[in-house]
């Protein structure tokens, strides 16, 4: 008999994680304003439907993003 094939699979940050590290590096670098949602899911390799299925579109991603990414870069958790 033949041993079992062993899978590896690379992990990458879940989806929502994606979006918020993404969203802040762009902010920062783009500026709030000259951000759009194309632009965080074209670089975090999502969907648009997966960034409003993780985040209300009525509440401004930025000041989220910077409060829940932005502390655990400055240790501020």
């Amino acid at each position: 008999m033949s041993s079992p094939s062993v899978i590896i699979v690379a992990h990458s940050p879940p989806p929502r994680e994606a979006v918020l590290r993404t969203a802040l590096q762009l902010f920062t670098e783009q500026g709030y304003f000259n951000t759009s949602v194309h632009d965080i899911a074209r670089t975090a390799k999502v969907s648009i439907g997966s960034i409003y299925h993780y985040f209300n579109p009525d509440f401004p991603l930025g000041p989220y993003a910077e409060e829940n990414v932005g502390a655990k870069r400055t240790g501020r958790e």
